[in-house]
């Protein structure tokens, strides 16, 4: 459940009266849980569903204390989905009863909730839904948009309701008659060859569709054997990452993606990030003839980044496994007072915000730790 601390923050959040007549956050909050509970009475869900449903009507908002602010004469909370998901992280990892797959389902409902809206607003091509698809389930996104719907005071009601039955009855059927659901979908990579895979992340990069709807129908050819495997560690600092990946993978050869510069968020000067990219593939290129397991630990590599990155090793003809260090919050402070160089909670806050799950294609097999 959620703390005192957390409710009194959505109280004290006030919001645009155009679309959130009812009050603050809390009460949407309440409302939003109401309209999922009357929905569970009436169909049959099951126990995955209920959790699932709850606890992203639950936690669907709780960025907007930090995202809200007077602008323009208005309240608005631009980004408090990508703001709520390291809150709702933090208390989902305190809550026992809710599995690894059944959090990284609730984050990805708290971070795409208002896509139906949105997207649907803004006219986005079916591209775009598309590539969302093959990350997360769009079916589950279009019902939790229904209960934020429901669950406020608005204006424009009825013009929202068309957004979202759009969304509904149109595009989510166009993209499975086209790829399939994102179960389908994905099973279907996981399924694949070594080299299979590389054609679907491939044409997922080009954001070509067309193709990778192609490639996810045909079957795959076989693979000759990978030339290494490379583990590529995904985590916020003090989660343990270099201290399991030694201890699971002792013969490897262990590289800090920090000696590329390749730590932090996105290198925005394209010269720069291409000559350290260039640089790293270089090195990868010499290293893997001599070495048949290659690990790169680092720090808070941006998607960017990580997925040339990706790309580049899987040119080599290696079999990728990224481990995903889902560690709680609690478990990061004991580890940083422990550190013969702890960092401030400030630093620690700020790279644990930023913390984002793997796309499912973006390497042959994702491990969670």
């Amino acid at each position: 459940m959620l703390t005192e601390e957390h409710i009194q923050r959505l109280e004290a959040t006030p919001q645009n009266p155009k679309y959130h007549a009812e009050g603050n956050a809390w009460i949407h909050t309440q409302m939003v849980l109401a309209e999922y509970q009357k929905y569970a009475a009436n169909h049959d869900l099951t126990e995955n569903e209920k959790t699932v449903f709850y606890w992203a009507c639950l936690l669907h908002d709780i960025g907007k204390p930090d995202a809200t602010v007077w602008r323009n004469e208005k309240w608005t909370s631009r980004g408090h989905e990508s703001a709520g998901v390291p809150i709702a992280r933090k208390i989902l990892h305190q809550q026992k009863s809710v599995s690894l797959e059944q959090r990284h389902q609730i984050l990805d409902l708290v971070r795409w909730h208002h896509v139906p809206l949105k997207w649907m607003d803004e006219s986005k091509s079916l591209l775009d839904f598309q590539r969302l698809a093959t990350r997360t389930d769009l079916r589950m996104i279009g019902k939790i948009a229904i209960f934020d719907l429901e669950g406020r005071i608005c204006e424009n009601k009825e013009g929202v309701r068309n957004c979202y039955t759009r969304f509904n009855e149109e595009i989510i059927p166009n993209i499975e008659k086209l790829t399939g659901d994102f179960h389908t979908i994905n099973s279907r990579y996981q399924a694949a060859s070594r080299s299979h895979q590389n054609a679907l992340w491939n044409a997922y990069n080009m954001q070509n569709p067309v193709l990778w709807g192609k490639l996810l129908s045909r079957p795959s050819p076989s693979d000759e054997k990978a030339t290494f495997h490379c583990i590529i560690s995904v985590g916020a600092p003090r989660c343990g990452k270099t201290t399991w990946l030694k201890e699971n993978y002792p013969y490897a050869l262990h590289l800090s993606t920090a000696g590329w510069d390749l730590d932090g968020k996105l290198l925005d000067d394209l010269y720069d990030r291409q000559r350290v990219l260039t640089t790293f593939n270089h090195h990868i290129a010499s290293y893997y003839s001599q070495h048949r397991t290659i690990v790169l630990d680092g720090n808070n590599l941006c998607p960017e980044t990580r997925h040339t990155m990706v790309s580049l090793v899987r040119h080599l003809q290696a079999k990728v496994t990224m481990v995903f260090f889902d560690t709680s919050w609690e478990d990061i402070l004991v580890r940083n007072a422990q550190s013969e160089q702890p960092l401030s909670v400030e630093i620690l806050q700020e790279k644990y915000n930023y913390l984002r799950n793997p796309h499912p294609w973006e390497a042959h097999e994702i491990r969670v730790v």
